[in-house]
């Protein structure tokens, strides 16, 4: 089963799509200090849908439902998508459902911003985030 995805990228990867047919990810292009995390992604990977089959090394974030179920695609007027002051071009494509691994952005983006700490439930987590605001 094949399902709709949507990655944003920069014209250089655009470029490359065009010309080779497909888009690889050598390298990490977020922050250092998000390596470590970036590989674990790279590990699940390989666990739940096998080893890639180019010269992938990294992630190519996608998109299967950026807000909800009725606003699906991402939108590229909303901040932090890429680099301030590139310009980003969201690409549509399908994929087969087996070779994707599906996973919860606010989740996955939680730890990075707050250094691991994922709440047990609401109460927990509001009383951390009372804990950063003092």
């Amino acid at each position: 089963m094949k399902i709709k995805l949507w990655t944003i990228q920069n014209q250089q990867k655009l470029d490359e799509l065009e010309e080779k047919g497909y888009l690889i990810s050598t390298t990490n292009h977020n922050s250092p200090e998000w390596e470590e995390e970036y590989k674990w992604m790279a590990k699940q990977m390989i666990v739940n849908i096998g080893e890639p089959k180019k010269e992938e090394k990294y992630p190519i974030w996608s998109w299967y439902q950026h807000h909800d179920s009725n606003h699906r695609r991402p939108d590229l007027r909303r901040i932090a998508h890429l680099s301030r002051g590139t310009k980003g071009i969201r690409i549509e494509f399908l994929k087969d459902k087996k070779d994707v691994l599906l996973s919860d952005f606010e989740l996955w983006h939680f730890p990075l911003c707050y250094k691991g700490y994922i709440g047990k439930n609401e109460k927990d987590s509001d009383r951390f985030e009372h804990l950063l605001k003092k």
